[in-house]
Parts: C-alpha cells; sequence; structure tokens
C-alpha cells in the first residue's frame, strides 16, 4: 500500500484554524533566509503557502550572501524581543561566510520553530509535546502516531544525524518504541531491515536500499532525496512496493510536505502557551 500525506497535513491544519481563532492577540512567524538556495526558497515558499491557509502571518527577511554576521544577529535579536513574534526560521545551509550555529544558537528557544538552537535539542530526552524540535523528525514522529500505535514497535532508522536520526530515535523512545540506528558501516542491514516493523531512511542517495523482504505490514517512511539528471529520486527502490504487504510513504509528496505544517504549529502553540 502506497501512503501519502494529505489527509494527514489536512487535519492538521483544521487543528490549527480553530487554535488560531481562540487566540485574541495576532501572532506573527518570521522567515530568515541568507543567499539564494533553491532548497530554501522553495521551504519558505511552502510554508507561506500553508500559513496562508491557516491565517498566520508571516514576516520574510532575506540577506545578501555577503551580509556581515552582527546584522544577521542584530535582526534575530529584534525578533526575540518582539512579543508578536513567536516564531522565529533561520532557512539551513546558510550560504554564507557565517558561523551557522552561533546564528542558530541566537534564536530563542521559546521561538525557534526549527529546534535547531541546541539548547532546544534537550527537550527530547523526556515525553513532551516536541514544541520547538527538529522538523523533519517531528514530522516523521506525528504522522507515525496517526499510522499506528508505537509502544513496543521495533524501529529501525538509518540516519544518525542531529536532526534527523537522534531526535526522532529520542522521541520513538519515550512512546515506548525499541528502536536502532543504522548508518554507513551497520552489517547485515537488509537482515535488520526485515525484522523490523518500521523502516525509516535518510541517507540521501538515489534507490541505496533495494530489497523487497519486509517484515508483514511494516511501516516504510523514505527521507531521502537525490536528484540524477534533473529527477528526484528517494532512498528506496520501490518498483514492486504495491505487490507486497507494507505500507510505504515515498520521498516525493511524503514527510517533507509536513514540515511547513509542523513549522507553523510551533510558532501557533508558542503563541498559545505564551498567551499572545
Amino acid at each position: 500500500m502506497i501512503l501519502d500525506t494529505k489527509d494527514f497535513i489536512n487535519q492538521i491544519n483544521e487543528e490549527l484554524k480553530n487554535i488560531v481563532s481562540k487566540i485574541n492577540k495576532n501572532i506573527k512567524l518570521s522567515l530568515i533566509r541568507i543567499g539564494d538556495n533553491k532548497g530554501a526558497i522553495s521551504f519558505e515558499k511552502s510554508i507561506k503557502i500553508e500559513a496562508g491557509k491557516i491565517g498566520l502571518e508571516v514576516i520574510s527577511k532575506v540577506f545578501d550572501s555577503k551580509t556581515s554576521e552582527e546584522e544577521v544577529l542584530s535582526y534575530i535579536n529584534k525578533n526575540n524581543d518582539d512579543e508578536s513574534i513567536q516564531g522565529i526560521l533561520v532557512f539551513v545551509p546558510i550560504e554564507a561566510d557565517l558561523d551557522q550555529k552561533k546564528i542558530l544558537n541566537t534564536i530563542s528557544i521559546y521561538k525557534d520553530v526549527d529546534g535547531l538552537n541546541e539548547f532546544s535539542k534537550l527537550k527530547l530526552f523526556s515525553p513532551n509535546d516536541y514544541i520547538n524540535t527538529p522538523t523533519t523528525a517531528l514530522s516523521t514522529f506525528e504522522y507515525l502516531k496517526s499510522l499506528a500505535n508505537l509502544e513496543g514497535k521495533d524501529v529501525l532508522i538509518i540516519n544518525r544525524s542531529e536532526v534527523i536520526g537522534k531526535p526522532l530515535a529520542l522521541m520513538l523512545i519515550n512512546e515506548g518504541a525499541t528502536v536502532q540506528i543504522a548508518h554507513s558501516k551497520t552489517v547485515n542491514l537488509y537482515e535488520k531491515i526485515s525484522k523490523s516493523d518500521i523502516v525509516i531512511s535518510g541517507i540521501g542517495k538515489a534507490k541505496i536500499i533495494d530489497t523487497n523482504q519486509y517484515k508483514e505490514n511494516a511501516i516504510v517512511i523514505d527521507l531521502g532525496y537525490d536528484v540524477i539528471d534533473n529527477k528526484i529520486y528517494g532512498d528506496f527502490n520501490s518498483e514492486k512496493y504495491e505487490q507486497i504487504n507494507i505500507r510505504f510513504l515515498p520521498s516525493i509528496g511524503g514527510i517533507g510536505r509536513i514540515n511547513s505544517n509542523m513549522i507553523i504549529r510551533n510558532a501557533i502553540r508558542n503563541g498559545e502557551r505564551n498567551g499572545k
């Protein structure tokens, strides 16, 4: 069975509209882009479209790639102090000769909607609502919860990054799942895949996982993204997946579509929490 995220996104949007209608003051989301990275431009556009559906005001600031670090930090601090702004997002990677870590750590943890301030990640060590935590991990976690009870499930995550694999593993462990993290040096990967209730991959190499041997009714989530000859591919060679008994969410039109909604949800929850 091939999955999609359309119904899940519609449900989130309806919930957010309801929250926004009950908050007295206007909430703003501040988007900060440094340079003209195509991925950042596309993500920015997606956030604005989804925010428009919900009624969330978005402010965009674009800095030239030659801008000074002081100018960027000053703008972020103004956003931190502005009570009408409840979400701040700096698009990464930053295509400029700036200290990305310093810039991300300047964002207030109470407004860090992409969860990239290193102190925001501390929220992952205990079960909570995960406001302002890494977006792709959060989107994957929330989508999985909509599909199944995660308690007791054997989960294999093929990614060990600070923004996907590690935060997602902590969320799933907090939910009662048993989690393994695999990577390029993992031995017997396909054997581990065949024994897992849930398999998630974010390697980023086209069709690198080439197996049809899955546990019955396994959930398989593709977070990979690779472009070859102007065509986008995920990590899984999924040509025969409709013929086997698994639930598969492709990379194209998959978790990436939820990320904008998680950014918006974080901003709105910040506003709700702060009574703004």
